[in-house]
């Protein structure tokens, strides 16, 4: 393998797709998980994970949505409440794989209110500069694709002249793999939250082993 291309949620951080489910419930919107799983959304979420819409915006749509007023913070924290944490141990990952010289990349579906979030909990811990552990990282609400969509993995190929067959996706969602592989990137099974750490050892011995 010449490149790793990680997922963030549910590999790299830990999350729980049914916790903003239970948090928007608790506030009275009791039809949420009929619009957003980890299989499948509504196309605000879309919205949100591509930039085509503000943080202001999605507020405003999900007052719609749920028919409540709900205030920014209420949704905001509700919202959020999928993200866990980030262990140490998958932290300390990343920079083996740059000393080893082994392009590393992130791939991610998400949005600007999570990464905020995210970035601002990295920072509590002292780690102030955490995409410097990638080559590059690709946001979807940055680069207005998103995942299964084919071209947002042609677009990290593409700027890095990589040949899908020398690289190692890892991602706990199925559809996302199915599409990596049908482009011939190497995308094995991984349970959401479980450690990287045995399939970087199986694909790169020399590393990990």
């Amino acid at each position: 393998m010449k490149a790793v291309i990680f997922d963030f949620g549910g590999v790299l951080i830990n999350i729980d797709y049914q916790a903003p489910r239970l948090a928007f419930e608790a506030l009275g919107y009791q039809a949420f998980g009929n619009s957003y799983s980890q299989a499948e959304q509504q196309e605000v979420f879309d919205w949100l994970e591509t930039g085509k819409i503000s943080a202001t915006q999605f507020y405003d749509e999900m007052r719609r949505l749920s028919g409540l007023s709900l205030s920014n913070e209420q949704i905001r924290q509700a919202w959020d409440s999928i993200l866990l944490d980030l262990p140490d141990d998958r932290l300390a990952l990343l920079p083996q794989l740059k000393q080893a010289g082994i392009d590393c990349f992130l791939l991610s579906n998400t949005n600007q209110l999570h990464i905020e979030t995210i970035y601002q909990g990295l920072m509590e811990r002292g780690i102030h500069d955490f995409p410097s552990n990638f080559n590059k990282v690709y946001l979807s609400y940055e680069c207005g694709l998103r995942k299964p969509d084919e071209a947002f993995f042609q677009l990290l190929l593409e700027e890095h002249q990589l040949s899908p067959q020398d690289c190692l996706f890892i991602e706990d969602s199925p559809q996302h793999r199915t599409t990596a592989r049908q482009l011939g990137i190497h995308a094995p099974d991984h349970t959401t939250n479980d450690n990287p750490l045995p399939i970087l050892r199986a694909y790169l011995p020399e590393v990990f082993g």
